[in-house]
């Protein structure tokens, strides 16, 4: 289930621009589907209508009659998403070397993100790398989101009377 859902969230990342302003949503929300621009997201990226919807719904905003637009707040919103549910079909740790190339970024513009989601990021040794070209970057550097997740304790002082 959450391998499908995964494979749907890396469609709808790697739609063009050009596709997201003419996609109509499945459920009828906005765009019609008879124009000769609109978009099925079931028959053009293979996910099926009720997905379809949800995504569009949670990552494209709609202003008006304008086209749809997805957002930078937007397409960070969309790796979230699909950096945590690859580390929850990895026991909470991921290689970012698989998501930066299915992504197409780098491994440091990917970090960023990671880091934003509460991972902690170490470097993996040589003897525990396995049958990987040293010279890769595969399994250079592991990604592991503690859980449970702590957050910080805030700290209430008394202010001092003067």
């Amino acid at each position: 289930m959450i391998l499908s859902y995964l494979r749907h969230l890396l469609a709808f990342y790697n739609l063009p621009r050009h596709v997201i302003k003419s996609i109509v949503d499945p459920l009828g929300s906005h765009g019609d589907r008879g124009t000769s621009k609109a978009i099925d997201l079931t028959s053009y990226a293979k996910i099926p209508d009720t997905v379809a919807a949800k995504l569009i719904k949670l990552f494209t905003d709609v202003n008006n009659n304008e086209p749809r637009v997805q957002t930078t707040e937007k397409k960070n919103l969309l790796i979230s998403y699909i950096l945590v549910l690859g580390l929850m079909i990895d026991d909470y740790r991921a290689d970012p070397y698989d998501l930066a190339v299915e992504l197409r970024m780098s491994i440091s513009e990917l970090k960023k993100h990671y880091m934003e989601i509460g991972c902690k990021f170490k470097a993996v040794k040589e003897a525990d790398r396995g049958a990987v070209d040293l010279k890769s970057a595969q399994r250079l550097y592991e990604a592991v989101l503690p859980v449970p997740l702590q957050f910080p304790t805030l700290r209430n002082t008394p202010k001092r009377k003067r």
